[in-house]
């Protein structure tokens, strides 16, 4: 059964100042695939936004976990998979080793 969910994702410059952010609301079936969707927005945010140093954090483990893990875990697969894809469309250049992607 499919649950309310939402996400957050904020900019903030060096000060710790927020200057921009998004919200959004969406039904998911695991508290994972939440996590990964909201990573994956901030994906897109900060390569809408043009921006090149960036700090992505999360508090779940397990998503970190599967982003790094081959394969991927089945239940937030297709999201998962995606955060390469805009992680190489932020940087332009090859894909960087998992272990360089922004995950905290």
């Amino acid at each position: 059964m499919k649950q309310a969910a939402g996400e957050v994702a904020q900019v903030r410059d060096w000060q710790g100042r927020i200057i921009t952010g998004i919200t959004t609301k969406f039904k998911t079936t695991s508290a994972l695939v939440a996590e990964a969707q909201a990573y994956r927005e901030a994906l897109i945010l900060i390569t809408n936004l043009q921006l090149r140093k960036c700090i992505i954090e999360t508090d779940c483990l397990p998503l970190v976990q599967a982003i790094k893990a081959k394969p991927p875990l089945a239940e937030a697969d297709a999201i998962i998979r995606d955060i390469p894809k805009c992680w190489m469309k932020l940087r332009k250049w090859e894909l960087p080793g998992l272990q360089e992607m922004p995950i905290c």
